[in-house]
């Protein structure tokens, strides 16, 4: 039996690539390959209709192996385990500390608490943290950047009150100097001095990590995964520059750094971004050649510690990709967004409960989201094989296209004087809220799908009482802005972050659609979200610092206007106002192309003029435009830190080849 199904497979004659290029060639009939077949990511390189073994040759990729430097395949040899977080903002630490004893009995095993400052003392977090066995759970903690020392020095202090063992403890403190600049345009404290302070007072917990890369901001406003993985990369050089350049073993600065990375929907790419992304950080903090600060065997040729070049990955579902119209359908995405996250081979995860877009998840959205995760690994063992996807060929070939891409980006921002420099400068925010004008533009002119809002929407669905939430301050306080109201500017000269103006929902855009053709004047929103022109592009995170949330608007009657529109004459003849608000309608949910709207207005006797008039309003609708989004650049501190000689940016240029072919 075994030899006839062998020769099953000699049935089958071996087809070279050139053979199927000819048979690809004929079925074209003529049509450019090119053009019809290979596609051009938002990331800028072009992915092949097929791969073969031959694509493989050359690519270092294929040489690792799980746990080994430079860790392109996990920094696991036995199992692909994560970590399931969720998290608790801190209103009364009893009320927090009961729910958490509450779903560490549910299948959670990380926690993250977000605390307030101004309420920090040794019986708060006693409170908090009464009868969590620490050993057992990762502890993860945020709150005020400015005290974050304090925090440090109270979690040693109840640690060792309860006697744990501390190589047992497992955590950190999400101290990020520069994500406030990024996202609120304010420049607080000295990094140096705080991070080495935050360092020293951590000391007696050598797993907990302090020094954190919130690149989830990135991922949450927009930016294209290259953007996400290199503005991250020089961002966490960034640390390891200042820090070691203020004395510090690069050992112990690359131990303290972890990596918050949000995922987005594109589910090939996501896996090859976290596969990327260890390798490219395996070789960064290298050129720093740490040593090693105890015993231990896993050294490099020199001696160097390869421990300290593991990253340490957290992983969050984007809020970019949430809609608020048919919310469920979230489930979906962050469902796909989380098995990239574990067939990446991340640490930890967090999944973003379904409905945070419109209100404050409830146990049940809480529940759903855990077990999302859970059916992961009970139900589909994502967490018994380490890096499934290594050897495919589609998926390799990814991962050294989009490391070629974030090193790019990482060397241009180091050449030009590092991350710190690059978020004074502006050139970071301009850069992703580029990229977020173009993605939301590419959903409504449905280039860039997004089930249930731009591809088969639920048409009859109505907001209701649904409107985005407002974002809070990262401290566990009170609202750090209002929808559609300023910031305080951080310091004279720095604007704002504004959010993207939103609709309320589909009845008040339909009553401002209406109210502005009528009035023949620019289209404006009225009312709920004033001074901003209608974006169609409402969908996901918007501008960073918002908080996430927000919906593509979906027009509640829309089908019943494409078949009006579609009669043609008859009564909408007679009432032209009508016939153009409802062909707009079509218009901008791209259910009708040009000519069929030149068609449809014909029939109707309008004229071509109006035609005009309303592929100009879809352009001003679809091209989502605001004012301002991420702060200006930040003005220099009177410390003016002392030019970068660019040599670890050269050294890592000349040092790392993605093959043996390429440099």
């Amino acid at each position: 039996m075994a030899d006839k199904k062998e020769k099953l497979f000699s049935d089958f004659s071996p087809v070279s690539t050139e053979q199927w290029m000819e048979k690809v060639t004929a079925d074209l009939k003529g049509a450019d390959f090119e053009k019809k077949l290979v596609w051009k990511t938002n990331e800028g390189f072009k992915v092949k209709p097929f791969y073969r073994m031959e694509d493989l040759e050359g690519l270092k990729t294929t040489d690792a192996l799980p746990g080994e430097f430079p860790y392109l395949r996990g920094t696991k040899k036995d199992n692909n385990e994560w970590l399931v977080r969720q998290e608790i903002r801190v209103e009364c630490p009893k009320e927090a500390n009961a729910k958490a004893l509450d779903i560490l009995n549910k299948g959670v095993d990380s926690l993250s608490f977000h605390v307030k400052a101004k309420e920090l003392n040794a019986e708060y977090l006693e409170t908090l943290l009464n009868d969590i066995q620490a050993e057992c759970v990762e502890l993860n903690f945020s709150t005020c950047q400015g005290h974050v020392v304090e925090l440090a020095n109270l979690l040693v202090a109840y640690f060792q009150k309860k006697d744990y063992d501390v190589k047992k403890l497992r955590g950190s403190i999400n101290y990020d100097f520069f994500n406030k600049m990024l996202t609120r345009g304010k420049e607080k404290g000295d990094m140096v001095q705080t991070g080495k302070a935050l360092i020293e007072a951590i000391q007696p917990l050598p797993f907990y990590r302090v020094l954190n890369v919130n690149a989830l901001s990135l991922n949450n406003a927009g930016a294209y995964i290259s953007q996400e993985l290199g503005y991250a990369l020089a961002w966490g050089n960034e640390y390891m520059n200042q820090l070691t350049e203020a004395g510090i073993p690069a050992a112990i600065v690359a131990k303290k750094i972890k990596f918050n990375f949000g995922i987005s929907s594109n589910y090939f790419l996501e896996i090859a971004k976290f596969r990327a992304a260890r390798l490219l950080w395996a070789n960064i903090v290298a050129s720093y050649k740490p040593e090693c600060v105890r015993d231990c065997d896993n050294k490099g040729p020199n001696g160097e510690c390869r421990c300290a070049a593991k990253m340490a990955v957290h992983a969050e579902t984007s809020t970019f990709n949430l809609t608020l119209f048919d919310a469920h359908v979230n489930l979906l995405r962050t469902q796909t967004e989380a098995m990239s996250a574990a067939l990446g081979g991340v640490d930890s995860m967090t999944v973003t409960p379904f409905d945070k877009t419109y209100e404050t998840p409830d146990e049940f959205s809480e529940r759903l989201a855990r077990n999302q995760q859970l059916l992961l690994k009970e139900e589909s063992h994502f967490d018994k094989v380490i890096d499934p996807a290594a050897g495919s060929y589609y998926i390799e070939n990814l991962t050294v296209s989009i490391a070629k891409q974030a090193w790019e980006l990482f060397l241009s921002v180091e050449e030009a004087g590092g991350f710190y420099a690059a978020l004074k400068a502006g050139t970071v925010q301009a850069a992703v809220n580029e990229s977020n004008k173009a993605r939301h533009k590419a959903v409504a002119q449905r280039r860039e799908v997004l089930l249930g809002t731009n591809q088969f929407p639920n048409f009859n669905e109505k907001a209701g009482d649904k409107k985005p939430v407002e974002a809070k301050c990262c401290c566990g306080g009170g609202k750090a802005q209002q929808l559609g109201h300023a910031v305080p500017a951080a310091r004279s000269g720095a604007h704002p972050v504004q959010k993207l103006p939103r609709y309320h929902g589909a009845a008040a855009a339909r009553d401002v659609l209406g109210a502005q053709i009528k009035g023949g004047g620019a289209i404006e929103a009225k009312g709920g979200i004033t001074h901003h022109k209608i974006g169609t592009g409402a969908q996901g995170g918007g501008k960073i610092g918002q908080g996430g949330g927000g919906a593509l608007q979906i027009f509640a009657d829309q089908q019943h206007a494409l078949h009006r529109v579609g009669q043609g004459g008859g009564q909408l003849r007679h009432q032209p106002e009508l016939a153009v608000q409802l062909v707009f309608q079509c218009v901008l949910q791209r259910l009708m192309t040009a000519r069929c709207i030149h068609q449809q207005i014909g029939a109707l006797g309008i004229g071509i003029n109006l035609l005009r008039q309303l592929l100009t309003l879809q352009g001003a609708v679809t091209a989502v435009h605001v004012d301002n989004s991420f702060s200006d650049p930040i003005q220099p501190r009177s410390r003016r830190r002392k030019a970068r000689s660019g040599a670890v940016s050269r050294q890592l240029l000349l040092s790392y080849r993605f093959s043996s072919e390429s440099s």
